[in-house]
């Protein structure tokens, strides 16, 4: 393949979308191709990758392959919600309806433009893109789906979605782009500490829960910022590293952000989520449906606590750590590791192969 765009979401200078893009990095450089990370929206360097914006469709002439990386990106919810909000608010188009045409343009419509450009989807979330927004598209989003090359939802819920609206032969099962970051294997450690972070369900509410959690299992509570790329920017990707230490040393990480929960269970990480179990799909990207449906993908759903339950969190969380069945969890671990890798292999194949 002469040359790949591949497409990032606009990263709020969180850890967990640096994740993302990090696997990209590392996953076209593994495979030797020259590849250019793209951003739509302003936000050029986050840690230590670099992106460049591109606010017009012909810049892509120039490319044989567009890769559109993880997130929410070809989601029409996703369109019509917080791409426009950033249109406005980034880039001063205080028409919606001109900020939902640039979101088609880029994200749905890049065929019609450039007709040679091959077009891969990968690892994004369609939760919600059966809602009103798809309805907006009108059959723009159909025939996205049936130009592209390969399309692979990141979970199974989403797959699901995509079928019922598209039932074409380029959609295939697929993971975050977050699993596909290598690591070293855990090495198995007698850890006095657990890892925590709250930065989304209960991100305004008391972590008091903590201490009485810390307290019941005898181990010290070490918290990480993983939202915050911030400050200071130039040591983002060593901080990020210092966490990755953190997390693969902790006896379990107990957190309710949905990517830090990828990273961790990667590492092969014991891992409590807490999510509100009343959010629907069509919540929001930030909403809690996607922890759920991540997490049955995995076949560990019961490391899920429900936030609405009657009894306190640190009596939930310790009831799910101690209900652990190490076999089991084992198990488990060993589907996401075949998962990944037979994943990575389809995508190489396919990135590899020639046109046609």
């Amino acid at each position: 393949m002469r040359r790949i765009a591949v497409i990032s979401a606009f990263n709020p200078y969180n850890y967990g979308m640096y994740s993302v893009d990090l696997a990209a990095h590392e996953f076209f450089t593994e495979l030797r191709i020259p590849f250019t990370s793209m951003v739509t929206q302003q936000r050029t360097r986050t840690g230590r990758l670099r992106f460049e914006v591109v606010r017009d469709p012909a810049r892509l002439a120039e490319f044989e392959a567009v890769v559109y990386w993880g997130d929410f990106l070809n989601n029409p919810m996703f369109g019509a919600g917080d791409y426009v909000q950033r249109e406005a608010k980034r880039h001063h188009v205080s028409d919606p309806e001109q900020a939902w045409e640039n979101w088609c343009a880029f994200y749905l419509n890049l065929k019609r433009r450039h007709p040679k450009l091959r077009v891969f989807a990968i690892g994004g979330c369609f939760l919600g893109a059966d809602g009103p927004a798809l309805a907006r598209t009108g059959n723009q989003f159909q025939k996205f789906i049936h130009s592209a090359e390969l399309v692979t939802p990141r979970e199974d819920r989403s797959l699901e979605i995509v079928r019922e609206i598209v039932p074409a032969k380029s959609v295939q099962p697929g993971m975050d782009c977050a699993w596909l970051l290598r690591f070293a294997p855990r090495v198995a450690v007698d850890s006095s500490y657990f890892v925590y972070f709250m930065g989304r369900t209960l991100r305004h509410e008391s972590q008091t829960f903590i201490k009485e959690l810390a307290r019941q299992q005898g181990l010290r509570a070490v918290g990480i910022d993983w939202m915050n790329v911030r400050q200071p920017r130039f040591i983002a990707h060593w901080n990020f590293e210092r966490m990755h230490r953190l997390i693969a040393g902790a006896r379990f990480v107990v957190t309710d952000t949905y990517h830090l929960t990828v990273n961790a269970l990667n590492r092969g990480v014991r891992t409590v989520c807490l999510y509100d179990g009343q959010q629907a799909e069509s919540d929001g990207t930030c909403g809690d449906a996607k922890k759920r449906a991540m997490l049955e993908q995995a076949g560990m759903t019961s490391m899920l606590v429900d936030v609405r339950g009657a009894k306190s969190l640190a009596d939930s969380i310790g009831e799910r750590l101690e209900s652990v069945q190490p076999q089991a969890e084992t198990e488990a671990f060993e589907k996401i590791v075949r998962r990944r890798e037979s994943y990575r292999a389809l995508l190489k194949a396919r990135f590899q192969a020639p046109p046609g």
